[in-house]
């Protein structure tokens, strides 16, 4: 009796011993997934507060850089400060100008080259072009001008006008001024107003004088257009030469070189046809006014 006692007795402590360090190793590793979950908790936190700091840090440096970009647009450093005009001879600058819309004072980052160009072309029928630079250094616009020449006079229904490289008009002449350019005359019904082609025949013949040399051109005393694609020509020296219009450029370098052959055999002033390839044939006037010289 006394031995199963003890055989109890042994029994219970076994038991009591197993349950204590069961509810120890509960107990510890119960801190410890505590502990790791407040560390996990806390390491987030931090990951959060990092970020947080981050954003503000962010916005506070857009802040800043926003207010120095407008602070810089609005310096007077990009400010216009001074506007040059090169290249006009006949257009004045103060025209040019007012044209341009440019002023003292106005932003740099408002100079539109492409539409101030449009601007000068559209208010000034001498401009051909319109090149803009800004140097943001100085604060400077500089506008390099180059102009359209008068090439050429037409007359039509007894008045005469002024004919740009264009073909445009661009002012009516006085009949008593006396001309230093090439008259032109067409058998064309021709529309004459000022800043318009009066007919594609005349644009074209234009465009070909403001290509040949100025003593080149200065050889023509008229310039006649026919309904069939012929120009004649009236030279100074009496002669005149045939041609075809959209080749009047190219016979002018030829036409002086026939005239010095013609002129070099001893013909009196005549009709050179050049429609055709040579030899050109010659046919003298009947009379010497129809020369025109």
């Amino acid at each position: 009796m006394e031995g199963g006692e003890t055989s109890a007795a042994f029994h219970s402590s076994i038991v009591y011993s197993l349950l204590q360090v069961k509810w120890r190793f509960r107990r510890c590793f119960g801190v410890e997934d505590k502990l790791l979950r407040r560390d996990m908790q806390t390491r987030a936190n931090g990951e959060g507060g990092r970020q947080k700091r981050t954003r503000v840090r962010a916005l506070i440096l857009g802040f800043f850089l926003f207010l120095g970009v407008v602070m810089v647009l609005e310096s007077p450093l990009t400010r216009v400060r001074g506007m040059v005009v090169t290249g006009n001879t006949s257009v004045t600058e103060q025209a040019i100008l007012e044209a341009s819309d440019l002023h003292n004072g106005m932003s740099l980052w408002q100079v539109n080259a492409s539409a101030i160009a449009d601007k000068v072309t559209a208010a000034e029928p001498r401009v051909q072009s319109v090149t803009v630079h800004t140097d943001y250094l100085s604060g400077t616009v500089t506008l390099a001008i180059k102009e359209k020449q008068i090439v050429a006079v037409l007359a039509s229904s007894g008045h005469f006008y002024n004919l740009l490289s264009d073909g445009k008009v661009y002012t009516q002449a006085a009949a008593n001024a006396g001309f230093t350019w090439p008259l032109v005359t067409s058998d064309h019904l021709l529309n004459v107003q000022l800043g318009q082609a009066p007919d594609p025949a005349v644009a074209d013949i234009c465009q070909q004088l403001s290509q040949i040399p100025r003593d080149q051109a200065n050889l023509i005393s008229e310039v006649h257009l026919d309904n069939f694609g012929v120009a004649t020509v009236y030279l100074v020296n009496h002669f005149a030469a045939e041609c075809k219009q959209d080749q009047f450029a190219t016979c002018m370098k030829e036409m002086t070189s026939a005239v010095a052959y013609f002129k070099g055999k001893g013909y009196a002033p005549g009709l050179i046809d050049m429609t055709g390839g040579q030899p050109y044939r010659y046919t003298p006037f009947s009379t010497p006014s129809e020369g025109k010289g």
